[in-house]
């Protein structure tokens, strides 16, 4: 049963989060099983095979900044 719903989404070139909503079942379900049927049968990964690329990680500092941002953010829609 979990190949078919794959088998569906590389045919008719569907994203996971349609089918799984379709199913009604999580949308973190049928991700799990597109990924392992990519690892079964050897395909690229979904960000390989549309050359996405993973950006930068950011830097401690980068990081401490945004969270005072969202912090000052929170405060200002509270009051």
């Amino acid at each position: 049963m979990r190949e078919q719903p794959v088998e569906y989404i590389f045919e008719k070139n569907s994203s996971a989060t349609q089918v799984a909503e379709e199913m009604g079942i999580g949308t973190n379900t049928v991700c799990g099983w597109v990924r392992n049927y990519r690892r079964k049968y050897s395909l690229t990964s979904f960000a390989k095979s549309n050359e996405m690329k993973r950006a930068e990680p950011k830097s401690n500092m980068e990081l401490l900044y945004q969270i005072k941002e969202l912090e000052r953010e929170k405060k200002k829609k509270s009051a």
